[in-house]
């Protein structure tokens, strides 16, 4: 929950930035038994950004097959080789990405998102607008 309301803040700081947002929630804990509650949506309030829930994890596991095949940055697939899951997460894709065949390469990706949020701060804020 932290890493959404670290997103919301530079959301709100960044709000001449012309992007699209996706938070996807996702059962990770034990206590993860259905979609976010309005209170967990509402950490996100930008009207950039869209909630999805992704209950199979569909999502993470195209992500974690995208990052095992990506034979330029090995790194990637090893930080994902125990786990599995990715979560907790935040990724910048260059303007007009595309997802087709496999997910697009991010130009930044981090984790925990609350560690990573100052780096996608100064890139919105490097960002054309």
């Amino acid at each position: 929950m932290r890493g959404a309301s670290a997103l919301e803040k530079v959301l709100e700081e960044e709000k001449t930035v012309p992007l699209r947002v996706l938070v996807v929630w996702e059962p990770v804990i034990d206590s993860d038994v259905g979609p976010p509650s309005a209170r967990e949506l509402a950490r996100v309030s930008d009207k950039r950004a869209t909630q999805f829930w992704d209950e199979r994890r569909l999502l993470s596991q195209e992500m974690v097959e995208a990052a095992r095949a990506d034979a330029k940055h090995p790194e990637r697939a090893e930080r994902l080789k125990d786990e599995g899951i990715v979560w907790d997460f935040v990724a910048i894709f260059p303007p007009g990405a595309r997802w087709e065949a496999r997910v697009p390469e991010p130009d930044y990706y981090f984790s925990p998102v609350v560690k990573g949020i100052g780096d996608v701060r100064t890139r919105l804020r490097a960002a054309p607008r």
